[in-house]
């Protein structure tokens, strides 16, 4: 699915601006458990995959199709005070690992591309929604690692792998995105398989 035009920040694009991103990106495929590079001033798209921030081998943040990130080498002359705050959140990726779960793609923007499009208000506004879009995918995700059981952190990825239509999802991938063992998810999809089979439907 190497097409830029299905994942959720792209569509949102109006077709000249996503026209003029198009023309100033370079994609890239990392195998499953690559660690992604993130020494870039480039704003970063995922385009297909999950990728997940660790540190100290615990998980911390889930990034989908059309996250964008910000990484804090990203210093545009003109910045809004939003920007500069999602920045000083991305800050926080000098201290982890960027890890793809699944094979992943990566569009990198070419730095003065996105600066040249931080006038433009349609630009700004989807790049805003898909920041608040983050915030709360991160928050969903911070809930099910630490406050659910493993029945609904199990049953979160599982949701979220059919909402980005992700169809390879091993016990020890969901292992590792649930901060679980295992042995857990092993049950825990037992579990599953009898109560909402609709989950599990179509996932290899």
């Amino acid at each position: 699915m190497d097409d830029c035009s299905q994942n959720a920040l792209c569509v949102s694009l109006p077709p000249e601006v996503r026209r003029r991103l198009c023309e100033n990106c370079i994609k890239a495929s990392y195998a499953q458990d690559t660690i992604m590079p993130i020494d870039t001033n480039h704003p970063i798209v995922i385009v297909e995959g999950i990728v997940l921030a660790v540190s100290s081998d615990k998980p911390l943040l889930l990034m989908a199709p059309g996250s964008l990130l910000l990484t804090p080498y990203f210093t545009p002359q003109k910045a809004t005070p939003w920007l500069r705050s999602a920045q000083e959140v991305g800050e926080e990726i000098r201290q982890v690992r960027y890890r793809c779960i699944t094979r992943a793609v990566f569009s990198t923007l070419t730095n003065k591309a996105v600066e040249a499009l931080l006038e433009d208000r349609e630009f700004l506004r989807t790049v805003f929604d898909n920041q608040l879009a983050q915030s709360d995918l991160i928050t969903n995700y911070q809930r099910a690692l630490y406050h659910n059981t493993a029945y609904t952190a199990v049953r979160f990825i599982l949701q979220l792998a059919r909402y980005y239509n992700i169809k390879r999802l091993t016990h020890a991938q969901i292992a590792l995105l649930t901060g679980r063992n295992r042995t857990t998810v092993t049950k825990v999809m037992g579990e599953i398989m009898l109560a909402e089979p609709e989950l599990v439907e179509g996932l290899e």
